[in-house]
């Protein structure tokens, strides 16, 4: 065989293979029919073609915009309501926030009234102080809405609802914090760091010894009884959770027992 007939046969054969994986690629392609997908999938959720349409001609649309808007509806869907869970939550943060201004509120009053009633030069600076106080809450913008990070924050210490030395200082270290400038986050590490060096978690103190009884048993440590019930809260504590019904009313008396027992803590 001369060289000019292998190399004929040697294209041929070439030819041959690359025209075999032309009609491969075309096949394939064939048995990928994008409108056919498309319609197969905008069926299932109710599409018709044109031929089936009863509504107005203009109205129509093809299959693959249709596909593209029901899942721009499912996504809009989704995300009302997550975002409504939200609305949900900052609506029981805000009920909160509202009972303790009303709580913080009611005792300034009466603190006002009594140092009235005490009279003399300390009983009227006494309540011109406390009238101040009530002014600035009097006059101070209702929260709307709380950042999620503070949110989450009042979820990890429920002890800031609860009336007492230990969160009237943090609210105050927080609203401080805020009006010097810092954001949010500043702000929390600020509470966060105050509230650490002030309030240290302490040692359970010791349980009370308990008396010899029958005189064969020896002295020992008599079993805590630390579990609290609702008969223990305090008049101050029901005061608090009187002040917003509405926050507390999903709760059951086991949440609030914690939230008590947190704010005792501090």
């Amino acid at each position: 065989m001369s060289e000019e007939q292998a190399e004929e046969v040697v294209e041929e054969v070439v030819g041959e293979v690359v025209g075999k994986a032309v009609e491969d690629v075309v096949e394939d392609k064939k048995e990928f029919d994008y409108d056919e997908v498309q319609e197969k999938q905008a069926r299932d959720t109710g599409w018709v073609p044109i031929d089936e349409w009863e509504g107005k001609p203009e109205d129509w649309i093809k299959a693959d915009v249709y596909n593209v808007r029901r899942g721009l509806v499912g996504e809009l869907r989704r995300q009302k309501q997550i975002n409504a869970g939200f609305e949900d939550r900052l609506n029981n943060v805000n009920q909160i926030h509202a009972g303790q201004l009303e709580v913080q509120r009611k005792e300034l009053m009466a603190a006002r009234d009594a140092a009235i009633l005490d009279g003399g030069e300390e009983g009227l600076e006494i309540a011109k102080n406390k009238q101040y106080q009530i002014d600035t809450l009097n006059s101070a913008p209702q929260m709307q809405s709380l950042p999620l990070e503070l949110t989450e924050w009042n979820e990890r210490n429920p002890w800031i609802s609860i009336p007492g030395a230990k969160s009237t200082y943090a609210q105050t270290l927080f609203a401080q914090s805020l009006g010097q400038g810092n954001n949010v986050a500043q702000a929390i590490a600020l509470v966060d760091r105050e509230i650490s060096r002030e309030y240290p978690a302490g040692k359970r103190p010791k349980p009370p010894m308990s008396e010899q009884e029958g005189g064969s048993r020896p002295r020992g440590y008599k079993k805590s009884e630390l579990k609290l019930t609702m008969g223990d809260i305090t008049q101050q504590e029901q005061r608090m959770i009187d002040a917003m019904p509405n926050a507390w009313a999903g709760k059951t008396d086991t949440q609030i027992l914690k939230a008590v027992a947190d704010a005792r803590k501090g």
